[in-house]
């Protein structure tokens, strides 16, 4: 008769086809081996280069249809991909922790019927200067300035922390400059807005504490303390 498999991995299945067998035809030895797979549709909406149906592999997950529709628009939502099936929301993915973690738990294998949808883009944040990856950011619903420098990759070694801006648009009628210190955890702590920018500017070139030391010979050696 039919067995169900699906979910199994190939390992799984021919372990427990073999156990199967030795049990129901007493001296046989299976030899189980994976033959073409099926194709299924499956629906990939939202914010895609190329929305539509797709015939995929049954081994397909949720990063292989984004490939094949093209990849997701900049308008799109790295952070809240959806997988949909009977109508309802059954795994968010974050693209984030795959891309910047190699997390790939969330990442579901598809069934037939499932729909990928991709929403527009919540919130969006900015970071220049002296951060390891400068650029537009989308964040979670509440995330404050730390996790937007911690996604950055982190701060350069020549950055000035106690010098840092932010830019701000308040109630969708003036721009709002703050200066903060982020050597203070209340200002790390700080919640962005969506449109936010924050600035982390370059230590300036002036050294303090110098000490010179002349010898008989003409060259002249500059100690830093």
């Amino acid at each position: 008769g039919s067995i169900p498999v699906t979910g199994l991995r190939f390992d799984e299945l021919k372990k427990s086809l073999r156990k199967r067998v030795q049990r129901q035809f007493i001296g046989v030895n299976a030899n189980v081996t994976l033959g073409e797979l099926r194709s299924m549709r499956v629906f990939v909406l939202g914010e895609v280069e190329n929305p539509g149906s797709y015939m995929v592999s049954s081994l397909a997950s949720m990063t292989h249809v984004l490939s094949y529709a093209g990849g997701i628009k900049a308008t799109g939502s790295l952070r809240k991909v959806l997988l949909k099936r009977n109508g309802q929301t059954i795994n968010v993915l974050d693209l984030y922790d795959l891309l910047l973690k190699g997390d790939t738990r969330r990442d579901f294998r598809l069934r037939s019927g499932d729909v990928v949808f991709v929403p527009t883009i919540e919130m969006q944040v900015g970071v220049a200067g002296e951060v390891i990856r400068p650029g537009l950011y989308e964040l979670k619903d509440v995330s404050n300035i730390a996790d937007l420098i911690d996604i950055a990759g982190g701060v350069l070694p020549t950055a000035y922390l106690a010098s840092t801006q932010i830019e701000r648009v308040k109630n969708g009628k003036t721009r709002l400059v703050m200066d903060l210190d982020l050597t203070l955890e209340a200002d790390l702590n700080l919640q962005l807005s969506r449109g936010d920018v924050l600035m982390v500017r370059r230590a300036p070139e002036q050294i303090d504490n110098i000490i010179t030391i002349i010898t008989r010979n003409p060259t002249i050696t500059t100690i830093v303390c």
